[in-house]
């Protein structure tokens, strides 16, 4: 069964208007119409000029109402394709497959990723900053960091690793030797390398030039110490004293 009756009659021609336009009888046109007779790839092609439609319509496999729902561009774009040679559609076929196919992982990547929200302190590093007035920021990452908490760093104690405005994730835990530690000291933050000693602990810059803003703590000094967390990053070689 083919769309050829619904369709002629949707451009409003008569069976012989039709075969006109496709250089055959109008007895022609009938068998054509009613089945009992294939076009030659000639007249289909007519068929299809006629009709401003494709092969495809013309066979019924696609409904013609379907048909009539085509926006006007994606009608436009069909015509465009059937009027390429073999090669051509061979080439929008492939790209069009490897573009659908770059799109739907595309959207698959994004129903994965889920995120979650941690607090961002504002401020930090340097030779001790105070904490922001506001508290801290909303900060988002994916759901499966181990990150509790964001610091970003401000000035230039921790270059070349850290550098001024950069935000880094870190966790809850005690430090090690070696580790980029978070700590609050007589209420100032600092992110320096924790050192362990006797006597007490030592925050180091990274960047030796300024030791200025080194800061020893002592486990007779009396300072107020509140241990934040750890950076999470590569271990790195322990500094100079």
């Amino acid at each position: 069964m083919n769309n050829i009756n619904a369709l002629r009659k949707a451009k409003g021609l008569t069976l012989k208007e039709l075969g006109q336009l496709c250089d055959i009888s109008e007895s022609s046109m009938q068998r054509i119409e009613s089945g009992t007779r294939k076009p030659s790839f000639e007249v289909l092609l007519k068929l299809t000029e006629a009709l401003d439609c494709s092969s495809d319509e013309i066979f019924g496999l696609r409904e013609v109402a379907e048909i009539a729902k085509l926006p006007p561009v994606q009608s436009e774009i069909e015509q465009k394709y059937n009027a390429l040679d073999k090669h051509g559609k061979k080439v929008v076929d492939f790209v069009l497959d490897a573009e659908y196919q770059r799109c739907m992982n595309a959207e698959e990547v994004v129903e994965k990723t889920k995120t979650k929200i941690i607090p961002l302190f504002c401020a930090a590093a340097g030779p001790g900053e105070p904490p922001s007035q506001d508290g801290f920021e909303d900060y988002e990452v994916d759901e499966d960091s181990p990150a509790r908490f964001a610091v970003k760093i401000s000035g230039d104690s921790m270059d070349p690793e850290f550098h001024d405005g950069d935000i880094v994730l870190c966790r809850k835990k005690r430090p090690e030797i070696g580790e980029i530690a978070v700590m609050m000291v007589d209420g100032f933050i600092y992110v320096k390398q924790y050192i362990e000693g006797i006597n007490g602990f030592y925050l180091r810059s990274l960047n030796r030039k300024r030791k200025d803003c080194d800061l020893d703590v002592l486990y007779s000094g009396g300072q107020r110490v509140e241990g934040y967390g750890t950076v999470i990053h590569k271990k790195i070689p322990l500094v100079m004293q």
